[in-house]
């Protein structure tokens, strides 16, 4: 079973770079997207262009060991975010491949589809891939934390 770590690195920008549209997400609100991934980055952008970001580092962890790590961004686009947290809204999704863009829908069909968000590993968010919603990984990383 393949597993996904989500980490919110929305204050490093640095991750960002080398990110562009790779589509979007339509009908979410801000609030949701606070409890998947914790708060963005509500920093304008240098150009303006940018008021409200995500920026999140994924890592990839195959059954077989092999790691793949890399990042997408959730961002408004010239103003596009509502004021009200509670209003649903269109969101731009940046990445550097469109396998991205899938990890983005990973992360909401592991929201819609389990009983629990995340389970937490240090400042990270580790999470089961799509295929096989079992509660094992809920339970190793509460053995890790037991073990902290």
């Amino acid at each position: 079973m393949d597993y996904i770590k989500f980490e919110n690195v929305s204050d490093d920008i640095s991750y960002a770079i080398g990110t562009s549209l790779r589509g979007y997400i339509n009908e979410v609100t801000t609030n949701q997207l606070i409890s998947m991934f914790g708060e963005p980055n509500r920093v304008p952008s240098g150009d303006g262009k940018v008021q409200l970001e995500w920026i999140i580092k994924t890592k990839v962890i195959e059954e077989d060991g092999n790691e793949t790590d890399s990042c997408f961004t959730l961002y408004d686009w010239k103003g596009s975010a509502p004021s009200d947290d509670n209003v649903e809204w269109k969101i731009n999704v940046g990445g550097r491949s469109q396998q991205d863009y899938w990890n983005v829908f990973d992360a909401f069909d592991i929201a819609n589809e389990t009983d629990f968000l995340y389970a937490y590993d240090g400042d990270g968010k580790l999470c089961q891939a799509k295929e096989g919603f079992s509660l094992h990984l809920l339970q190793m990383c509460r053995k890790e934390a037991a073990n902290g």
